[in-house]
C-alpha cells in the first residue's frame, strides 16, 4: 500500500503514514477517482477488476503503481493524479492518524 501512496503523493509523505485498513480504503477510493478521471482520455490502460477497499490495493499494488506512473508521465493524465491527490490528501491524513 505504501508504494501506491508514494506513486500518488510522494515517497516522503507515504513513508510517514500509518498503513491501516482505513488508509487502504482511501487508497482504493483515490485510485478509482484517478481511473475515472483518466478514462475519458482512454490512452492509458486501466488495471482490470477494480474493487473498492484495501484488499484490492494490497493485491493489485504493482498494477496500480504502474497505472499511476503511466498516468503521471502524460501531462493530461497528470492533471487527474494531481487533482485527485489534492482532494484526497486530508482524508488519507485523517485515516493514517486513525481519526
Amino acid at each position: 500500500m505504501r508504494a501506491v501512496a508514494a506513486a500518488i503523493w510522494s515517497p516522503p509523505l507515504a513513508q510517514g503514514w500509518n498503513m491501516n485498513t482505513e488508509v487502504g480504503r482511501v487508497l482504493g477510493e483515490t485510485t478509482k477517482y484517478i481511473m475515472d478521471c483518466s478514462a475519458a482520455f482512454s490512452l492509458v490502460p486501466k488495471p482490470v477488476g477494480w474493487v473498492p477497499g484495501w484488499a484490492y490495493v494490497a493485491t493489485k499494488s504493482v498494477q496500480i503503481v504502474a497505472y499511476v506512473t503511466g498516468a503521471s508521465a502524460h501531462r493530461v493524465y497528470r492533471t487527474c493524479v494531481i487533482g485527485t491527490a489534492s482532494r484526497q490528501r486530508p482524508f488519507i491524513e485523517l485515516a493514517s492518524a486513525e481519526i
